[in-house]
């Protein structure tokens, strides 16, 4: 195996169980609260994305909330459906992250994750709807009723994270020349 192979895994398996806690603290602020859920969990999903690609960044958000929703609520019918849009945000900001030709500019930044965030609140709404179909729970304010501020949450979030994504990034290239 090589050096960069095992730092990235390594790397990345840090990012998957900051992603776990980050979600499960807003899982249970969320039970806490019954607002509506913050999207912390996608931060580590987005600098892997960003700083190793589109795979590791699925990777990431695929094994941290598998993690949330094991802890959670266990291993139900409807887990992968679960973790599936923490695996495409991965994807989608990789993605968008190298058609931007990988630019940490405040706006192409927020383009990026504000697509992906976009993305991510449409297949949680279409989860949403199969897991109330699944389990007998359906009506439209429970798919429906939430979707506006699900998308507010994920616009407002999105500029966030793209403030502060580029000093996170500074700081960790720093510590791996550092260390390299």
């Amino acid at each position: 195996m090589k050096k960069n192979y095992v730092r990235q895994l390594c790397f990345c398996s840090v990012l998957a169980a900051f992603c776990f806690v980050l979600d499960y603290g807003a899982t249970m602020l969320n039970s806490v609260s019954g607002v509506f859920k913050l999207p912390l969990g996608a931060l580590p999903i987005i600098i892997a994305a960003v700083q190793c690609g589109p795979l590791m960044g699925a990777a990431v958000g695929l094994t941290g909330t598998f993690l949330t929703q094991l802890i959670t609520y266990g291993i139900t019918p409807t887990t992968a459906l679960w973790i599936l849009p923490a695996g495409i945000r991965g994807v989608c900001m990789g993605l968008l992250f190298i058609a931007f030709k990988r630019s940490m500019k405040t706006l192409p930044l927020i383009a990026e994750i504000t697509v992906s965030s976009v993305i991510v609140t449409a297949v949680n709404t279409l989860v949403i709807y199969l897991d109330s179909v699944i389990y007998g729970y359906y009506t439209h304010a429970v798919v429906w009723g939430g979707l506006f501020v699900r998308i507010v949450t994920a616009v407002i979030s999105s500029v966030v994270f793209a403030l502060i994504l580029p000093p996170i990034v500074r700081v960790i290239d720093k510590r791996v020349k550092k260390q390299g």
